[in-house]
């Protein structure tokens, strides 16, 4: 999804890693140019899924940006979501 709508509440972000089994990865989720949150998982396995979330307030509309970082930083994947006013 690259899109949603402020009625939501919550979004969800999922990730499906391979081959990182022992280090660790993080969603860092941004709107407007500030951090609102970061989840670090330990990968457990060759093939590990993990998922976040983050609440979203009515007045939270826009461009989010969720980055998947390794453990030394690195950004190994970048997603945007634009939620929208809910048009009634």
């Amino acid at each position: 999804m690259t899109e949603a709508d402020d009625s939501l509440g919550k979004i969800y972000f999922y990730t499906n890693i391979r081959n990182l089994t022992g280090d660790r990865i993080t969603h860092r989720w941004t709107y407007k140019d500030k951090v609102k949150a970061t989840i670090s998982f330990k990968i457990k396995g060759d093939r590990w899924r993990v998922w976040s979330s983050k609440n979203i307030w009515h007045t939270w509309t826009g461009l989010w940006t969720v980055e998947v970082v390794d453990q030394n930083d690195k950004v190994l994947l970048v997603k945007t979501i634009n939620v929208e006013k809910k048009a009634l």
